[in-house]
């Protein structure tokens, strides 16, 4: 594994937000980005490919019972972690509210991102559909107020991760 610099992330944002503006023009449907939420400086890592490998399946399994078509499907592997991103037919706030239920309902599903992105190119928020913002991995507080203060050693987060990717697979 290597770790990830400020810089490949930063880039990597920047080459992702440029396929997302493209695929917009060209498909003209709403987008699902999705990602792994890794603490740390290694992304690219056993349990944030299982993650991401086990919740691609259950939201194109979801898409798929609500009759929705994905257009376009990308997924790559990076030093910054697996990613995708997919065109799919079907209406932005719907959309969103599905992957919430993957987000919520799976397993797994704190440890992923699945933006969606509208026509227009805004980001459907989860405050939108009344959710509140994603607790710690490790204590009840916001996640993004945990992740700035650092309140939590990020071995012990990851240890937490990887203890619940090795849990799913045993089950």
């Amino acid at each position: 594994m290597t770790p990830v610099s400020l810089d490949a992330v930063l880039k990597n944002k920047e080459l992702r937000v440029a396929r997302q503006q493209e695929w917009l023009v060209r498909y003209q449907f709403p987008l699902v980005s999705i990602s792994v939420n890794m603490p740390g400086a290694y992304k690219d890592t056993p349990s944030s490919q299982v993650i991401f490998d086990t919740l691609l399946h259950a939201l194109q399994q979801a898409l798929h019972v609500k009759g929705w078509d994905i257009q376009e499907r990308f997924t790559c592997k990076a030093i910054t972690g697996p990613e995708g991103l997919l065109a799919v037919n079907a209406e932005a706030l719907a959309i969103k509210k599905l992957t919430c239920k993957v987000e919520c309902e799976h397993p797994l599903g704190r440890f992923i991102d699945m933006d969606v992105i509208g026509t227009d190119g805004a980001i459907l928020s989860r405050a939108l559909l009344g959710k509140a913002r994603r607790t710690c991995y490790l204590c009840e507080d916001e996640a993004v107020l945990c992740g700035r203060s650092r309140k939590h050693d990020i071995h012990e987060l990851i240890d937490f991760i990887d203890q619940r990717v090795a849990e799913y697979i045993r089950e």
